[in-house]
């Protein structure tokens, strides 16, 4: 029936609204409470965070709606939450990637530091 895919297509809407909302309210508190908040972490949090929580979120209410087969199988199906997933494990990946990558060019500068140091010296 046409109400259900409305209801369907509405209500996931509605969980991605609450979702952004409940996202941008903890980016925001962690922002005030970590004076140091990399903008990358905050990120992960606005973006693949909030749509893995919607996606979530719409899985465990449709359970309750009075809903076709069909709608809850569309909606019980692992695609959208398989791209949650993987955008978020790509997001953690990359936070990684440019932690590592900074420490170690801090090493680096570090070790010439030093080099240039004891050059002088000599």
């Amino acid at each position: 029936m046409v109400w259900q895919w409305v209801y369907f297509i509405g209500s996931f809407f509605a969980f991605f609204l609450l979702a952004i909302l409940i996202t941008r309210i903890f980016a925001a508190i962690l922002h005030r409470f970590i004076v140091q908040t990399p903008d990358d972490v905050l990120a992960l949090i606005k973006g693949p965070i909030c749509l893995l929580l919607a996606v979530l979120l719409s899985r465990s209410l449709y359970d309750i709606s009075n809903v076709t087969i069909t709608v809850v199988a569309l909606a019980q199906g692992a695609t959208v939450l398989l791209v949650a997933w993987t955008w978020v494990f790509l997001r953690c990946v990359d936070i990684i990637k440019h932690r590592l990558s900074d420490r170690f060019i801090e090493q680096k500068n570090h070790k010439l530091y030093f080099c240039c140091v004891q050059q002088v010296m000599c």
